[in-house]
Parts: C-alpha cells; structure tokens; sequence
C-alpha cells in the first residue's frame, strides 16, 4: 500500500494551527490529549476499532492538501499487479473529540487494534459507519489523509468513499484520494436527486470515476438508505466499457439473489463482491462473496478461510 507521513508528525509546521489542517497544510494531529491505549485482547469490541467515539459535529473552512503524500498510482498496470481486495474489510469509525472535531490521534492505535488484534489489514474509510456524508470536505480528506499516512507499510487496502450528493464535490474527493494514493475508490449513489435508471447511474459514477483514471473504482450499493434500487446484475452489464477501472461491488442489500446473479453473470471479469450487511454474511459468503465490509465482525480464523484469505 503506498502513502506517507510527515516525517516529524506532532510539530507545528507552515499550515498549521494548533495541529490542525489549514490551508496548504498537512493533518498533522492533535500535539497533545492522545487517548490511552485501544481495548485489550480478546475484549467484545467491534472489528472496526475503539468504541470511544461521539457524535460528527460541524466541520473547519478550508481546503485540504496532499502536501508530502503520493502524487497518485501511476497508470493502469499498477491496478493489474494489485493484491487483490478480499476477505474482512473494516468499515472504520469516524473518532471525534467531546466538543465534535475530528480526533486524528485515534487513527495510529485505530490502524493497530484493527492489524495486531484483529488481524485485519483492509479499511473502508468514510462510509456509512464513518459517517462521511456527515462530515465536511475537509475533514473527509483529513481522515483520508490520516488512514494513508497511518496505514503505511501496515495496511493492504484503504478504500476512500468519495460519494456525495454535489458531483463536483465527489469529484473532488476522488482526485484527492488518487493524489494521496488510495488503494481504492467507492461511490454511492445520489439520493436526494436519483437516478431513475441505469444510464443515469452509471454516466454519474464515470463521471467521477474519471476524476482518478487510474484508482481501482467500486460502486457503493446500499438501497435501504439511498433509495436507489436498480439492480446490481442490470448495472454490471457493459460497466467497464464506460467505466475501465471498475473493479466490484459493496453490497449492502438483503437481495442475495441479485448479488448471486452479479457474481454467476461475472465469473470471467475477476470483480470484487464485497458484501456489507453483517447479519447476512453466510449467506452471501454461500452464493461467492469474495468479502465483507463490515462494523461488527470479528477475526475468526474459519471465516478467514471462509474469504479465502
């Protein structure tokens, strides 16, 4: 996995203010407060790391900047020789500080936890359990840039979700997740403004996904909450035509049937189905899940085998 961190994290540097992002600026952290030690082993904790966590509150002014991190993956042949992404993958929280700021020195005993504890080294960042949606731009490319500099050399995969209602705004997010050098980027579907039908869908997805041509792209589905219901099997159909970097699905329905259609339909492409409805993960793992993304599983050394890994 690439990435980088800045090689004295913690002290004041040009762009900063008290530790914080500001224009031009890294995400260096909070310089003090950093929070005890994450849950010992074998404690009732949910894969996706610490449970003290609150409530996302309002977000700062300003740009973020990728400022001393990679300048993206290089081109498409990098995506060929990629580990591919199965197994668990943790669906991260979003830490916050009791007066709602984003706690950035969570992430380092986050990315710990996750590897030493639960033996998981692939992360979804600023998804539905992240509350991305909630959080403003700049402290979706605050955490963005805090799991790539924290994950360096421990992680397999960070996917960013760069999904937003505002196209530009999403679009955004994918050329910073390139210029940072995601291991992945997922998009979900606009829900107040739907698409009605697969064309809608997919140009919106192309539009963003062309924002970082050469980042592996996933198509986010998760209906109950978007209210976009077209099928999954119908979408794949010609998708890496319109869109080359496709590389598979977060699945987060209860319609087994459409996803064992989606991986029949697809045996020959090599997509990743990654399932995300942690209730119904056997079933999905019975018809060819090849993953899961999920908030409450636990590393279990018969699933890990279960997912292949």
């Amino acid at each position: 996995m690439g990435g980088g961190c800045p090689e004295e994290r913690g002290r004041d540097a040009p762009g900063t203010e008290g530790g914080l992002t500001t224009e031009g600026g890294l995400p260096w952290g909070q310089k003090e407060g950093r929070p005890e030690a994450g849950p010992s082993p074998g404690s009732a904790v949910p894969a996706s790391g610490p449970s003290a966590i609150a409530t996302p509150g309002t977000g700062r002014s300003g740009p973020a900047s990728a400022q001393g991190l990679p300048e993206g993956r290089g081109n498409l042949s990098s995506m060929t020789s990629r580990k591919k992404l199965q197994g668990l993958v943790a669906a991260t929280m979003t830490p916050m500080t009791p007066d709602g700021q984003i706690n950035l020195p969570v992430i380092p005993q986050y990315v710990d936890y996750l590897v030493n504890e639960q033996n998981v080294k692939n992360v979804f960042v600023n998804g539905t359990t992240g509350e991305g949606l909630s959080l403003s731009i700049q402290e979706r490319k605050q955490l963005a840039e805090e799991w790539m500099c924290q994950g360096k050399d421990k992680l397999d995969h960070v996917i960013i979700h760069v999904g937003a209602l505002s196209l530009l705004e999403s679009q955004e997010l994918a050329r910073h997740a390139a210029a940072i050098g995601a291991g992945g980027i997922a998009v979900i579907a606009p829900f107040f403004f739907k698409p009605t039908n697969k064309d809608e869908l997919v140009t919106f997805l192309q539009k963003v996904a062309s924002e970082a041509p050469d980042v592996p792209f996933y198509y986010y589905h998760i209906p109950p909450l978007t209210g976009v219901k077209i099928r999954v099997e119908e979408l794949l159909d010609g998708i890496r035509e319109r869109i080359p970097t496709f590389q598979g699905v977060k699945f987060s329905d209860t319609d087994l049937l459409d996803l064992a259609q989606c991986i029949h339909n697809n045996e020959t492409e090599q997509l990743e189905f990654l399932y995300g409805v942690d209730e119904q993960l056997l079933g999905a793992l019975a018809v060819g899940a090849n993953g899961a993304v999920g908030s409450n599983l636990r590393s279990d050394s018969l699933l890990q085998s279960s997912l292949h890994v």
